[in-house]
């Protein structure tokens, strides 16, 4: 008999092997927002501007329902699977993941060993998390995850930090720990991509942070996100 596991093709986020966009069905359960998977590799220098970053991307599918997103990622490799130097977005509509369409946003980073066997269930979790908005926050705009070396990476953009947003990016930092259930001592980061645009790097010199420990005997959740690492 023939091993149909071993002539499997592997599955490609950049041959996806149903169409881009899927339109939605009469009887499928809309989500609150439509949603895109796009990837691109790692450039070996800064790219010289938006649009060259830009054009590195490739669209990889298109969704606004649970059916939708079940059917791109059934197709779609697990971080396991993919090479290094691969960087995978999902972002709302046709947003760019890049630091010039969010000059007032940021991002966390949440670094994670590689190769330690968890990344696939966390990158799960984080998807599932955001498409069904468990962030409780509109200014989630994406996730993404980028395959190094030495660790893989989660991402989580927020749109805008200025005057009275100053403090969502903490409630993102928050509900962050919870929907991954980190551990008391992750230590995660965050930038302002105001800071990134003058760097060129999403991680150089970025703010460092361990979750706070609750209080004995306090039933509320632990504040996160808001203690600065030692440096």
């Amino acid at each position: 008999s023939t091993d149909t596991a071993a002539t499997k093709p592997k599955p490609t986020p950049a041959q996806p092997a149903i169409p881009v966009e899927l339109p939605a069905g009469p009887d499928e359960h809309r989500l609150s927002s439509s949603w895109t998977f796009r990837v691109d590799t790692k450039f070996k220098e800064h790219p010289k501007n938006f649009q060259h970053f830009s054009k590195n991307m490739k669209i990889v599918g298109k969704f606004s329902t649970i059916e939708g997103f079940w059917q791109h990622f059934a197709h779609l490799a697990t971080p396991s699977q993919l090479p290094l130097d691969m960087d995978v977005y999902l972002f709302r509509g046709d947003l760019v993941p890049a630091w010039e369409t969010f000059p007032q946003g940021g991002a966390w980073h949440v670094r994670v060993r590689r190769g330690n066997g968890i990344i696939d269930r966390l990158w799960e979790e984080l998807l599932f998390s955001t498409i069904g908005e468990l962030f409780d926050e509109s200014d989630v705009v994406g996730v993404a995850l980028s395959t190094r070396k030495i660790d893989d990476i989660l991402h989580v953009w927020n749109r805008d930090n200025s005057g009275v947003k100053e403090n969502i990016r903490f409630q993102i930092g928050e509900k962050l720990k919870t929907l991954l259930n980190l551990d008391e001592s992750t230590r995660v980061e965050y930038k302002l991509f105001a800071d990134s645009l003058k760097d060129k790097s999403s991680f150089r010199h970025a703010q460092q942070y361990v979750y706070a420990q609750a209080l004995a005997g306090s039933n509320a959740a632990a504040p996160a996100a808001t203690t600065p690492a030692p440096t």
